[in-house]
């Protein structure tokens, strides 16, 4: 009986036994805060093919928005920055030798 008991009490004590935290959305990171706009998986994959991107950083600059480095499958380093707001993303580009900017709205999506 002292067996069964002892058992008992280390059962619940082992981890994971419990009722899992609950969350309030993603995991940081992961998607966006604002449902109405683009996750940041899906604009590194837009901005990619949109310029030829042979590679891309991208790092949050606050409600949505993106800052990058990308460099061209030609070598060409570019400065990107992102804007989002419920109708879509736009988008500006800098090299040393042009600039640029596009769109992309919520359709595309």
């Amino acid at each position: 009986m002292q067996k069964a008991v002892c058992l008992l009490v280390l059962s619940a004590m082992l981890p994971g036994c419990g009722k899992p935290e609950s969350t309030t959305g993603p995991p940081p990171g992961t998607g966006p805060a604002n449902p109405n706009q683009f996750s940041q998986m899906q604009l590194e994959l837009f901005i990619s093919d949109e310029l030829k991107l042979s590679s891309l950083q991208m790092s949050t600059s606050g409600d949505g928005n993106y800052v990058a480095q990308g460099t061209g499958s030609d070598g060409t380093f570019y400065d990107i920055k992102i804007n989002q707001n419920d109708e879509g993303a736009t988008y500006t580009w800098k090299t040393s030798s042009d600039d640029g900017s596009g769109s992309f709205d919520r359709m595309s999506k």
